[in-house]
């Protein structure tokens, strides 16, 4: 992300439901940015850097790293997102880098 960028975020279990709104919403740096609870939780980033987006359901958390560059443009080969597979999702995890262009 960019200095200043705000984005949604959504929370889905194994089976594909929607937990967005039941989870406790955290960033693990307010230096770096700052996340509203709800139904869509919004990001919004403030300085570069990197740090963790945290999703928290009872005892069960999900996290999501964020790196925020400066600049107008994300570098070329950046990683514009990232999800990884899902511990114990019966094979059904995914795995997927989306990265910025020119």
């Amino acid at each position: 992300m960019l200095i200043g960028e705000s984005r949604g975020f959504t929370l889905f279990d194994t089976d594909g439901h929607k937990l967005t709104s039941a989870a406790e919403w955290s960033v693990s740096s307010s230096y770096h940015a700052t996340i509203t609870q709800g139904d869509e939780p919004i990001l919004t980033v403030k300085n570069e850097g990197t740090f963790k987006v945290i999703a928290k359901i009872g005892k069960r958390t999900a996290e999501a790293t964020v790196k925020v560059y400066s600049g107008d443009k994300l570098p070329i080969g950046a990683a514009r997102w990232t999800v990884a597979p899902v511990p114990g999702s019966r094979g059904r995890g995914i795995s997927k880098t989306v990265q910025a262009g020119p």
